[in-house]
């Protein structure tokens, strides 16, 4: 029976890293299609290994702004997958931006008994208490957003390890999470203390991290916005567009 705080845990379950490290890993140029869904627009991308990304773009507001198309959206959703192996089956989603609907809480990459440390899933009931970990993007930052951290601020410690990973951990060791930043990956791009950031608000009980993109990553984003501005902007009524990335 699992408690209501989530603390290290010792357990057996899949190895999940080879899934995983799909949405660690450059896969090129692919094709894009947009698709106007309700409110959103959602953009799939195919690349030519077979790995499927699936963004979901919301307006910010009814005025139209000056600049891109894109910058009057909300990225609210950005997932990966890939083929599994088995008949060419797709694997289970992995969620770079925002976060599943689910009745569970997955909890990613907490350390095995004894020295060898892999990333796994441990899938736990949600409870009113537990920490839920939710991941956004800015034009200028990737943001962490986790709620139900009712410890002080000077509780956390945010580290680097190995130049890859980002390790956040309590003084009281009641919570533990190490993890990656994909699009930092992708370009085998090395992470730097000084650009990560940590606020705690007490009253709500949220955690809130930051890491400042590197130009790197910033001018990725530049190609990848031309792209998703073809593809949004032709967009009319509920039809769809094929975009291909060059």
């Amino acid at each position: 029976q699992f408690k209501n705080k989530v603390t290290y845990a010792t357990v057996t379950v899949l190895n999940t890293s080879r899934h995983i490290a799909e949405m660690l890993r450059n896969h090129g140029r692919g094709n894009t299609t947009a698709i106007q869904v309700g409110g959103k627009i959602r953009l799939q991308t195919i690349y030519p290994d077979g790995t499927e990304r699936i963004e979901e773009w919301v307006p910010k507001g009814r005025s139209k702004q000056k600049g891109s198309y894109q910058d009057q959206m909300i990225l609210t959703c950005r997932k990966w997958r890939t083929k599994s192996g088995i008949l060419g089956q797709s694997g289970e989603w992995e969620w770079e931006v925002g976060e599943p609907n689910s009745s569970f809480a997955s909890v990613k990459n907490y350390q095995l008994e004894g020295n060898e440390s892999r990333k796994i899933d441990l899938i736990v009931p949600n409870a009113s208490s537990n920490p839920t970990w939710r991941c956004e993007e800015t034009a200028t930052s990737f943001v962490w957003r986790v709620k139900n951290c009712p410890w002080e601020k000077n509780n956390y410690n945010l580290t680097i390890e190995n130049d890859t990973k980002v390790v956040l951990r309590t003084k009281n060791k009641k919570f533990f999470k190490r993890f990656e930043i994909p699009a930092m990956s992708r370009l085998n791009e090395r992470l730097d203390r000084s650009a990560l950031s940590l606020k705690h608000d007490e009253h709500s009980k949220c955690l809130t991290i930051h890491y400042n993109k590197s130009p790197r990553v910033m001018d990725a984003d530049k190609e990848e916005m031309k792209m998703r501005d073809i593809a949004m902007s032709k967009i009319a009524g509920d039809g769809d567009v094929g975009c291909n990335q060059s």
